[in-house]
């Protein structure tokens, strides 16, 4: 004789859905930083701009900056989004087992 426990949907997957909240605030985070790296971008490149009296400044190479740091919010966007999905790719699955889904609310 099997005797299955079914444990409430609140406690399941608790270890899980923290994983996917903590994957969201990285990426809340990552969005921060990159609004950060823009605005200081901005910020020197307003703050070095040459006067008359001195010679041209070279703030070619910030102008690199902005690519740089859209490229790296791309990347950890795409991170984050893959570990997100793959968690709740994982989440669904596990509602799934023992066929719970039909009596617990998914």
């Amino acid at each position: 004789m099997t005797i299955k426990s079914i444990v409430d949907a609140n406690y399941r997957f608790i270890a899980a859905y923290q994983e996917v909240n903590a994957r969201v605030n990285q990426r809340q985070q990552a969005l921060a930083l990159y609004a950060t790296l823009t605005v200081s971008l901005l910020a020197v490149l307003v703050a070095l701009k040459p006067s008359e009296d001195s010679g041209n400044l070279p703030v070619e190479w910030l102008v690199l900056g902005f690519p740089v740091a859209s490229t790296c919010l791309a990347f950890l966007n795409y991170k984050a989004e893959r570990a997100i999905t793959n968690l709740r790719k994982f989440i669904s699955e596990l509602e799934r087992l023992g066929n719970a889904h039909e009596a617990l609310p998914s």
